[in-house]
């Protein structure tokens, strides 16, 4: 009967680092050697928890490697690509691990991001979409999966795609691909929503708000009288059992 959801969002120290790449773009893909002539379609899926919300993207992006020697595929994180990738070695770029905030350099050397999870799975309905606004922070649009964070945060055709079908990742893929006009225009309103909508003070208003909600109101445990609590609110932590791939939930905790 009380619940309030605040939205992830980002600092701003990646707004600042956002800033800074997007004013030196250009130098910062001359020294990564970018090619002028390439699409670069990155995923960065971080852990090795992500190859089963691979697959629904999978069959379209083999697709696209196949039509459009021109496409690479920028890979960061522990993802296991199938034997069908062999073919295409060539145009697959491993990136090493980063730190956080320089994350956002190597998104800004891609041109379209992608973040298929598996749709219907709970654990993944409840991920934030911060491959969303991570993107949007250096104005690459993202193709996502139709879970619910991602359809509430995505305007599909204007802020990027969001992929309910199979059929719709080649599609959107595509489209972004053979026009350079309609991508660029999807990376900055995505950007535009993105600095306006989770920002620190943005979040960070939204959470201080619960917190005074709940002071004036405050949960009446049993086993404690109204006096002894009514000037305490007290804040708990319900997270699954830490283990090495949950980076989000141990790095909070740390």
């Amino acid at each position: 009967n009380n619940c309030e959801i605040v939205l992830n969002g980002f600092d701003n120290i990646s707004l600042t680092q956002s800033q800074s790449i997007l004013k030196n773009k250009y130098n910062i893909s001359r020294s990564f050697n970018k090619s002028s002539g390439q699409i670069y379609i990155g995923y960065f899926s971080g852990t090795n928890t992500h190859d089963v919300d691979f697959l629904a993207c999978e069959e379209a992006l083999i697709k696209i490697l196949e039509k459009y020697e021109f496409v690479s595929f920028v890979l960061g994180g522990f993802l296991k690509l199938s034997n069908k990738f062999i073919k295409f070695k060539e145009r697959i770029i491993r990136l090493p691990f980063v730190n956080y905030h320089n994350q956002l350099i190597y998104l800004s050397l891609i041109d379209i991001n992608i973040a298929p999870l598996e749709v219907g799975n709970i654990f993944c309905e409840a991920k934030s979409n911060l491959k969303f606004y991570e993107a949007a922070l250096v104005k690459v649009p993202t193709i996502a999966s139709a879970t619910e964070p991602f359809v509430s945060s995505i305007i599909d055709g204007f802020s990027g795609y969001v992929a309910t079908i199979a059929a719709d990742w080649f599609a959107y893929l595509e489209k972004m691909i053979i026009n350079k006009k309609h991508r660029v225009s999807l990376g900055e309103n995505a950007y535009e929503f993105v600095t306006k909508n989770y920002n620190q003070n943005f979040t960070g208003s939204q959470f201080l708000s619960v917190i005074n909600k709940n002071l004036k109101a405050p949960i009446n445990f049993t086993n404690k009288s109204p006096k002894k609590i009514s000037k305490t609110l007290r804040v708990g932590f319900i997270v699954p059992g830490l283990n090495y791939s949950s980076g989000g939930t141990r790095n909070i905790f740390r």
